[in-house]
């Protein structure tokens, strides 16, 4: 992480020279770095955020990790996400990131749901930083979340997946909150 240089004082009546001013522009970029991940200040707004939806019910079939596909971006400022790959997610700037994803499975017969976020790859359990699981004793719709708090690096990937066992495919919900997907970078 670059460091602060020594503050250039500025008096009143004093004209400000340029080294002075370059002093002044690179400890700007240097708490833009620290405060948001960006290393210019000419190209932030805000710190890098990616909020993503389902806007139609999936079916998820019986027995199967599916990778949950993406159909819109309410908030993708650091350019993590794109329609032509819908289950990836690109980490494009490096450091502590607070990962979300929710779930709603349909109502559908007693069965086992689980829903995964994995990093770098899919496989199962090597790639899986991430899972809840919920056994089901009755036929109710359920709603299930998991947490991911991880460093990452440049280009690390993440992907979504959900998984049910209830002899038959079932739908995801869209309403209540529906399926989603936040990630939100929190520091260097």
């Amino acid at each position: 992480m670059p460091a602060m240089s020594t503050p250039t004082q500025f008096i009143d009546g004093v004209m400000v020279n340029g080294a002075a001013m370059q002093n002044l522009s690179t400890n700007i970029d240097t708490l833009c770095q620290i405060a948001t991940g960006k290393t210019a200040a000419s190209g932030v707004s805000s710190k890098p955020m990616l909020v993503l939806q389902q806007t139609a019910a999936q079916s998820i079939p019986n027995n199967a990790t599916t990778l949950i596909p993406w159909a819109s971006a309410g908030i993708n400022n650091d350019a993590m996400w794109a329609v032509g790959t819908p289950n990836l997610v690109t980490v494009k700037t490096a450091g502590w990131w607070d990962v979300t994803l929710q779930v709603i499975f349909a109502s559908a017969a007693a069965s086992f749901r689980s829903i995964f976020l994995f990093v770098n790859g899919t496989a199962y359990p090597g790639n899986c930083a991430a899972e809840k699981d919920e056994a089901m004793g009755s036929a109710n719709q359920i709603h299930m979340q998991c947490k991911l708090y991880g460093r990452f690096a440049v280009n690390d990937t993440i992907q979504a997946a959900y998984f049910q066992s209830s002899g038959g495919a079932i739908n995801t919900v869209t309403s209540r909150g529906g399926v989603w997907m936040s990630a939100a970078w929190d520091g260097p």
